[in-house]
């Protein structure tokens, strides 16, 4: 079956949920749409998905043993960590298909400028080995190109999903401030998303809208006990200020379902790629506001992240919109056709190539 694949991606496929595995598992589908065969290996262990193909479960020698093995036409790494992506260029071999690489965040530009011996150079020639690379934002896309020359192609990470879930009730209980993470960090500051931020932001906010709740998303249930301590400091001023009643955390749950009329979302990270989220709310017409650490969507309200009244402010503001306001999803077929048009390129490229070598082999016999 693996030689029959037309496309293999290299990702993550939920559990756990996150905006990386809901763009892989969307493009997958997007793919077979197309009239492609295609195949998944999961970054981690889900042996579950109809797709998947096998599990690598963030073992940089299991990326090269299965990558190696690859006879697909287009091979679709999205980067992990660095160990990964020098795992998945060792595992390259010439002559089998067009490789591609996407990068979802700053991550990559660490390892290209890193001081740490060997880190950059080895980075530098790891991307090297992918025939295409693809950023998600043009922040993410001039780092790469100014480390390495490379050309580089952006295409937002966003694709609408296939059934977007949909409140049909009519009860409204008031406006809802959504916030969302892939895991909980050990400490402050380690805690990428920011939810310490959040947490003092809706506390600040309930001053003045006495109606206000707050939904907390997260990907992955904290199982560490350092993380279990954090999340308990986290929410300690929620309890402080009594206000549990009106917070409710959701673990493993599909974000998209919180964004309802009424919700606002909050992305109070403190470092970001193109946040696959933020698209998301934006289609379903739900305000943003967000951390001005990176460039964000147009739509976006940017604030400074340590800003508490800025974002009290924004909160109300954005709530005064009616709750009953069409938040019906406005999908956009940008990232859509543009990845598809790249898979196309690229495989009728190699039929054509194909069968121009059969004929000339043919003339000469």
């Amino acid at each position: 079956m693996m030689s029959d694949l037309d496309v293999v991606i290299v990702g993550p496929v939920a559990p756990p949920r996150g905006g990386v595995s809901a763009h892989v598992e969307r493009l997958a589908r997007l793919l077979e749409k197309d009239g492609l065969l295609v195949g998944i290996l999961d970054h981690f262990s889900n042996r579950q998905h109809p797709l998947v193909i096998g599990t690598l479960e963030r073992n940089p020698f299991r990326y090269w043993q299965k990558m190696h093995r690859l006879h697909a036409p287009v091979v679709h790494y999205h980067h992990a960590n660095w160990l990964t992506l020098i795992a998945a260029a060792i595992a390259r071999r010439p002559g089998y298909g067009i490789w591609i690489a996407t990068f979802h965040g700053e991550r990559i530009d660490w390892s290209l400028g890193s001081r740490v011996p060997g880190v950059s150079i080895l980075t530098r020639w790891a991307m090297g080995r992918f025939d295409r690379i693809i950023a998600v934002s043009d922040a993410v896309a001039e780092a790469i190109r100014q480390q390495t020359g490379s050309a580089v192609v952006v295409i937002p990470a966003y694709l609408p999903p296939t059934d977007w879930p949909r409140d049909d009730s009519e009860s409204y209980e008031g406006p809802t401030a959504i916030v969302a993470a892939y895991r909980v960090a050990s400490k402050s500051s380690e805690d990428l998303y920011g939810l310490d931020i959040a947490i003092a932001v809706f506390v600040a906010a309930s001053a003045c809208l006495p109606n206000l709740r707050l939904q907390m998303y997260l990907a992955q249930e904290p199982t560490s006990p350092r993380a279990r301590r954090y999340l308990d400091e986290v929410l300690r001023p929620l309890r402080d200020a009594k206000l549990q009643d009106r917070f409710t955390l959701h673990l493993g749950a599909e974000l998209t379902s919180a964004f309802q009329p009424g919700a606002v979302y909050l992305r109070t990270t403190r470092t970001d790629g193109d946040a696959v989220s933020i698209r998301e709310a934006l289609d379903a017409a739900i305000p943003v506001l967000a951390s001005d650490v990176v460039q964000r969507p147009a739509g976006v309200v940017p604030l400074q992240l340590d800003d508490i009244p800025a974002w009290v402010a924004a909160i109300r503001d954005a709530v005064r919109r009616s709750p009953k306001e069409d938040t019906t999803p406005q999908w956009s077929s940008e990232q859509a056709d543009a990845l598809t048009k790249l898979y196309r390129n690229i495989l009728d490229h190699r039929i054509v190539v194909t069968q121009a070598d059969t004929v000339s082999i043919a003339g000469k016999t």
